[in-house]
């Protein structure tokens, strides 16, 4: 999947359903500290996020995995916010 950078369209999710997403940067060098956050469009909405642990790729580039889950007993939409630091 690609990674919707500062946001983005509305992301479709079933009941109970993750979606694992990978941040990468196509620059070498660090790029300073990441957050990302998983943000339901829809109430009521209950939603788990679970980053994984940075990697130095071949090219010297930096990439993370992250996952989003929706815990409802319903289908949601949601977006990703992004920040660094």
């Amino acid at each position: 999947m690609s990674f919707i950078a500062n946001g983005g369209a509305q992301i479709y999710i079933s009941k109970g359903q993750t979606h694992n997403w990978v941040f990468t940067w196509n620059n070498p060098g660090w790029q300073g500290n990441t957050l990302n956050q998983p943000q339901p469009l829809d109430a009521p909405a209950s939603m788990s996020y679970t980053e994984g642990i940075v990697s130095v790729n071949r090219d010297n580039t930096y990439s993370f995995p992250f996952s989003v889950t929706n815990n409802t007993p319903s289908p949601i939409y949601y977006n990703l916010q992004t920040s660094s630091s």
